[in-house]
């Protein structure tokens, strides 16, 4: 399965906004959405935002410690895939490993530029994503908002 990796570049720390902005432009696009976060803390911080952070926008979500398919939810908060064969796209709130990214045909991941130490780890990641051979892409947000998906 070919792997396209979307690093979104982010210039200021608005990294949990841009999260829930993401995770709405891909439920209305119709993906299947696994939102990895590091533990149940932050999960249950997501969990929280995507009902409360616009009140325009409603997207059904479910936290679970584990994602195993199937499940109904199109998008799932969970730090930790074991069979994600329902989920076509990762959202790295949070770094995974290869376990983890190697089962999704597209997965994003964010270039936090507005820290010398994120960003570092950033290039980390990258680097590692083209030596798996994954198909990389930088984009800003506003880019990532008008790119069509099916």
């Amino acid at each position: 399965m070919p792997r396209t990796v979307i690093f979104i570049v982010l210039n200021s720390a608005v990294k949990q906004r841009t999260v829930c902005d993401l995770t709405e432009k891909l439920f209305l696009s119709k993906r299947r959405v696994a939102v990895h976060v590091a533990d149940a803390r932050e999960g249950e911080l997501y969990n929280k935002l995507l009902w409360t952070w616009k009140q325009s926008s409603f997207i059904p979500h479910k936290y679970v410690d584990q994602l195993e398919s199937p499940l109904e939810e199109q998008v799932v908060i969970t730090p930790a895939v074991v069979d994600p064969t329902d989920y076509d796209t990762l959202l790295l709130a949070s770094p995974a490993e290869k376990a983890t990214t190697d089962s999704f045909s597209l997965i994003i991941d964010f270039a936090d530029k507005f820290d010398k130490n994120l960003l570092e780890q950033s290039r980390e990641r990258y680097r590692k994503y083209r030596g798996y051979q994954y198909e990389l892409k930088d984009m800003q947000p506003g880019e990532f908002f008008t790119t069509e998906f099916s």
